[in-house]
């Protein structure tokens, strides 16, 4: 489908465990995990979310590993507040899924996504609430640090190592039968993006993905 691959397809796995519809062909939006959309991550010094046109087989820039958060007051401060931005991206997931999806993206959404994360769910979300999907249980993050982080005045990049364990979630169509689960737990990188005075997540590296345990 010329559909290009890179940090928005290991989002489609970051869902519920990810469950899926057996037989759903990979342009079903319905089902987060059989989409394979792309991007890459955006560079530092932009200033609108994901700028960035994704490459087709592009690697995702990830910021260098930073030991120490800088002496800027400033620079400490947003240094500390990606791991609460990233599980709140979590929490809002999970709020949306209890809600039964949402026809268009939530102010909610609009705050912890960005870019292509943000359409990416934006469409999940409508189908899930046309089809009359349903939803059960939460996704944990039990761990999450900071990998890197690169910024600028009004702008930056930060990588958060995670793992969620999504073992207690459960998803049923209208009719009540229950949608494929490939997995209870994810682990890899997010990426965030500064914008609007705040850390969105904007994707995560092709490391992320479904795993027995973490």
């Amino acid at each position: 489908m010329g559909l290009q691959r890179s940090v928005i397809f290991l989002a489609a796995t970051l869902v519920l465990g990810a469950c899926s519809t057996p037989g759903n062909s990979p342009s079903d939006a319905s089902s987060p995990t059989d989409r394979a959309t792309a991007t890459e991550a955006t560079s530092h010094t932009s200033s609108t979310p994901n700028a960035t046109t994704p490459a087709e087989s592009g690697t995702p820039t990830v910021p260098s590993a930073t030991p120490e958060p800088s002496d800027n007051e400033g620079d400490a401060e947003r240094y500390a507040a990606a791991v609460p931005a990233f599980k709140e991206y979590w929490t809002v997931i999970n709020e949306t899924y209890a809600a039964g999806g949402a026809p268009q993206a939530t102010d909610r959404m609009r705050e912890t996504m960005t870019g292509q994360m943000l359409t990416f769910w934006e469409t999940a979300f409508a189908d899930w609430s046309e089809r009359g999907r349903r939803y059960e249980g939460s996704n944990v993050v039990t761990g999450a640090t900071v990998d890197g982080v690169v910024l600028a005045a009004d702008s930056g990049q930060a990588t958060v190592r995670f793992c969620v364990d999504m073992s207690a979630t459960r998803a049923f169509e209208a009719n009540d039968d229950p949608l494929k689960k490939d997995g209870n737990f994810q682990e890899g990188v997010a990426l965030l993006e500064w914008v609007d005075g705040r850390w969105k997540v904007s994707g995560f590296t092709p490391e992320s993905g479904v795993v027995p345990s973490c």
